[in-house]
């Protein structure tokens, strides 16, 4: 989604300089500045959530919740662990980001409450389903707990 302030700025510029046209043709223009600097935003960031956000919830889970972890990632340890980890985080995110009502609830915790119980009721997988309630309680406690 593009942030309407960007779009709103470049739509009121095309108004000062062209008018009527101008406004729309600004509006074309910040919807594209927007979605250019949300993905450049987004490769910075290394997805939807913050790297350092993403990396201390894998962290948290990898120390807290090592069994159900194993169980979820048979096989997997080490980088190819961490990434498998950080891909199903990132899905989660996308997940929140569709379900979201607004740019400013997207990390509200009913979003990502839906996001995660989305994901999960799609999962065949018992110990995946189990992975991912351990995802929801340690972002209840993390992100949302008493800090």
């Amino acid at each position: 989604m593009a942030p309407w302030v960007l779009v709103g700025l470049a739509a009121l510029v095309g108004l000062a300089v062209r008018g009527a046209a101008g406004l729309l043709v600004g509006a074309v223009v910040g919807i594209a500045l927007a979605s250019i600097l949300g993905f450049f935003v987004r490769k910075a960031q290394g997805g939807l959530l913050p790297s350092k956000v993403r990396r201390e919830l894998i962290v948290n889970l990898l120390t807290g919740w090592p069994n159900v972890i194993s169980e979820a990632f048979p096989g997997l340890e080490g980088d190819a662990l961490f990434k498998a980890i950080e891909q199903v985080i990132e899905g989660v995110a996308r997940r929140a980001v569709s379900l979201a009502p607004s740019n400013s609830e997207v990390w509200s915790a009913p979003v990502v409450a839906r996001a995660l119980e989305a994901a999960a009721a799609e999962e065949p997988s018992q110990e995946m389903k189990a992975f991912y309630f351990v995802v929801s309680q340690e972002i209840a406690r993390g992100w949302y707990g008493p800090q």
